[in-house]
């Protein structure tokens, strides 16, 4: 940082513009976040997270202030799905899965609504297109054994 040196400011504070920056990259770059829940079959119970997208990946806090990073999933080539709704514990949620290479991480809203935005986000991050999206299919056209063997023989 040329400027700061100019100015007469300590590497320190560079250091500390730069940190800065960093962050306000990443809050640039959030596509979504919110709360969500994940079971724990060995505790019996939900526990709940604030997730982030940022880029091509999770970014998973203990709070919505985002001061206690737990871990970060990085997202690409990774598949998503939505699961529909469960009851668990007398109260209905509504899970999505990633499935990263073959492990499948299942996470749970209360909302279908708000499983259905976390599905859009996440195929948006890892920018996954669907066929059908861009082409209608209107017949099926296929070389039949038959039609083979007439043209071929």
């Amino acid at each position: 940082m040329k400027v700061l040196e100019e100015a007469g400011h300590t590497d320190e504070e560079e250091d500390k513009v730069s940190e800065f920056s960093d962050k306000q990259k990443d809050v640039e770059n959030i596509l979504y976040e919110n709360k969500i829940y994940k079971f724990s079959k060995k505790n019996n119970c939900f526990t709940y997270y604030w997730m982030v997208i940022v880029d091509q990946e999770i970014h998973h806090y203990k709070e919505p202030l985002k001061k206690t990073l737990i871990k970060i999933s990085n997202i690409n080539g990774c598949f998503v799905k939505e699961n529909g709704s469960e009851t668990k514990k007398g109260d209905k949620y509504y899970s999505f899965s990633i499935i990263y290479g073959g492990k499948q991480v299942t996470y749970y809203t209360k909302d279908r609504q708000e499983a259905k935005v976390w599905t859009k986000n996440i195929r948006e991050a890892i920018g996954y297109k669907n066929f059908f999206d861009f082409y209608e299919i209107i017949d099926e056209v296929s070389m039949g054994k038959e039609l083979y063997n007439e043209n071929w023989n």
